[in-house]
């Protein structure tokens, strides 16, 4: 963009405030790469399809190009983090640039209750100004540059009067740090002029910059300073720190690692070769249970494929790599690749079961994955990729069973046999909606790999199988005591925890929508396991708050960055922790601050449209199977996988 335009019409980025950009690397001490935006907001859709023709000169290209810069000059960084709370526009666009880049997406703040937010960042030292307003109830000559602090009883106000977002999620307003804890040479001061003082005494906003009014509209008028000229106020033991060097990047995006398989798209391979491929290793289809539901066809198919002829084909390949190590290195290489060709056969043999069918995976809604040995599973998740869509993949459970002698892999999947909409066409019951949250959170598990958290598709919402995982280092919560009945509990609450979120962020409530579930526990824990689950379950049938708790982001290297330490509910303790106070204030409306919050602090907050936790309204229960198999992934004691109505379920409307 030209630097001399302030606001850019784009779809995902903020520009106003751009030129004051430049200051970031002097404030933090850390080098700065920043690149001048050239593309624009040519592929509008949901899905972010990289490498495909449709994404040519959009604005997404140049934040790929950006982040590659970083990765070719700092080889060590790892991992992006995004800011989004609500955004499945941005957030997928982040997620796909990592995910082609080999970049872990971090996203602490995805879904977490916007007053809760609020109340965290100015608590965290967050001195943010609003350099934009855009909503009822925010004018640009009374609001423009007061703080977040200030303005939160504003924010809570006409949170509540109009219904707008209190973080600016809806785009109700834009803010400008000018201070918080990663600055650590400085503080940032907004002037109107080129002349101004670098004293620490200086206020932040030294003189009133120029608000440009670009819509004068009497109920939502909108406009945004004009942030030209700025200052860096050093502080206490900024002198001793070097100021970040800044890199501009230009050229163009390279090209990208591999062909990302389209939503729609039958196969990278052709027919024919799919075929040949499931041949080879002697692949068992079948088709099974169908039937048919208030209009709706559903039916189930089958693959699993033998040992012998995958491992023939993946014996080469595996050897060759382990060359220098041990013969029983060697056969262990070989068991994972013959589970990986095991587990592409099948799934090509599904695909093109599909395909004569007039299907896809675009219609298929959950996979159960079943591996005999899961010290496979690695190998095993790569071929998976290989073959699932990117875009929309249904949702998956995977477990270990004891299959057939010479059988590493086997599947099923659940098919509906009714013409469907375009995936994520639309929020209604019929639609189906795929939901692939790839970023590390404090929400729910990231789903890193081609499967989706749930699938919601012709009334019904198919949710992935839950372990008791820590959404935030994807670690496996344990007990403080250590106790098998205790570490049962946690892990237990931690699955139905998680899957309460994702079924919020489908629309749904567990407690209300919960047609069957089917839990999983491993042999290790045995019926441990499932009493500790079915007494969460009973919870969650009760209405329980626990289900609701939210973890906000935090832990050692928070406390380091001068964060207040995160709130945790995944332990032994029902001792509930209180919501972050803050300071009063406000532009003179006469609101208080912090009950205006409360709303938005809980997990009516957090953008669903779901409320709080509530007893089971119905005269009926939701069937609940117990399956005990041999190892869940990461060794978990209890995985929960539930089904949820969608509106009225098949068949509805509404």
């Amino acid at each position: 963009m030209d630097a001399d335009v302030e606001e850019l019409d784009s779809y995902m980025y903020q520009t106003v405030g751009h030129r004051a950009v430049a200051a970031y690397g002097e404030l933090t001490g850390l080098p700065l790469f920043r690149r001048r935006i050239a593309g624009t907001s040519q592929h509008t859709q949901l899905a972010y399809p990289v490498g495909e023709a449709a994404v040519e000169g959009d604005e997404v290209e140049d934040l790929r190009a950006l982040l590659a810069a970083v990765v070719a000059a700092t080889p060590s960084v790892r991992a992006v983090t995004s800011g989004a709370i609500l955004s499945d526009y941005q957030r997928l666009r982040v997620e796909a640039v990592c995910a082609d880049l080999g970049l872990v997406s971090l996203a602490y703040l995805w879904r977490q209750p916007q007053g809760l937010m609020l109340e965290t960042l100015c608590a965290a030292g967050v001195d943010a100004i609003l350099i934009k307003v855009a909503a009822m109830g925010l004018v640009p000559g009374r609001h423009l540059g007061r703080s977040l602090a200030e303005m939160r009883p504003t924010l809570y106000r006409i949170e509540r009067e109009f219904g707008s977002h209190c973080c600016g999620e809806g785009g109700e307003f834009e803010t400008l740090a000018l201070d918080c804890p990663l600055f650590r040479r400085g503080r940032l001061r907004i002037e109107a002029d080129p002349a101004g003082t670098d004293t620490a005494e200086s206020s932040a906003i030294a003189c009133a910059p120029e608000v440009v009014v670009t819509s004068p509209d009497p109920f939502a008028p909108s406009g945004h300073l004009a942030v030209r000229h700025y200052a860096v106020v050093l502080k206490e033991g900024g002198k001793g720190l070097a100021p970040g060097k800044v890199m501009d990047v230009e050229g163009p995006p390279p090209p990208p690692r591999r062909h990302r398989r389209g939503a729609l798209e039958v196969g990278a391979r052709a027919e024919a070769e799919a075929a040949a491929a499931a041949q080879a290793v002697g692949v068992i289809v079948g088709v099974v249970d169908v039937r048919e539901t208030r209009g709706t066809v559903l039916w189930t198919i089958s693959a699993s494929a033998p040992a012998a002829a995958a491992a023939a084909a993946a014996t080469t390949a595996a050897s060759t790599a382990a060359v220098v190590a041990t013969a029983a290195v060697v056969e262990a290489a070989v068991a994972a690749a013959a589970a990986a060709a095991s587990t592409e056969a099948s799934l090509l043999a599904l695909e093109r079961r599909l395909a004569a069918s007039g299907r896809g995976w675009e219609d298929v809604s959950l996979v159960h994955l079943y591996v005999a040995d899961m010290s496979h599973f690695a190998a095993v998740n790569e071929a998976y990729s290989r073959v699932m869509p990117a875009l929309h993949p249904p949702a998956r459970a995977c477990v270990q069973l004891p299959l057939p002698v010479g059988t590493p892999a086997a599947l099923d999947a659940i098919v509906a046999a009714t013409p469907s909409p375009t995936p994520g066409s639309g929020p209604g019951p019929g639609a189906r909606r795929s939901l692939h949250v790839q970023s590390l959170s404090c929400w729910a598990p990231a789903c890193i790999g081609p499967y989706a958290q749930a699938v919601a598709h012709l009334g019904l919402v198919h949710l992935a199988g839950c372990i008791g995982m820590d959404p935030a280092t994807l670690n496996l919560v344990r007990s403080a005591s250590g106790t098998a009945a205790a570490t049962d509990r946690v892990e237990a609450r931690r699955s139905w925890r998680s899957a309460a979120a994702v079924a919020r962020a489908m629309g749904c409530r567990l407690g209300r929508d919960t047609l069957a579930a089917t839990v999983y526990a491993s042999a290790e824990a045995g019926g441990g396991a499932w009493r500790s689950s079915d007494d969460a379950f009973e919870g969650v049938m009760a209405g329980e708050p626990w289900q609701d708790d939210v973890d906000v982001p935090g832990g050692e290297a928070a406390v380091e960055a001068g964060v207040p330490p995160g709130i945790r509910h995944d332990l032994d303790s029902e001792e509930r922790t209180p919501i972050l106070g803050g300071s009063d204030g406000g532009d003179g409306d006469s609101d208080g601050g912090d009950a205006e919050a409360a709303g938005g602090r809980g997990v009516g907050g957090d953008g669903s449209g779901v409320g709080p936790a509530a007893p089971w309204p119905w005269s009926w229960r939701p069937l609940v199977t117990h399956v005990t198999v041999t190892r869940l992934p990461k060794s978990a004691r209890v995985e929960v996988q539930p089904l949820m109505l969608h509106g009225d379920g098949p068949g509805s409307t509404r």
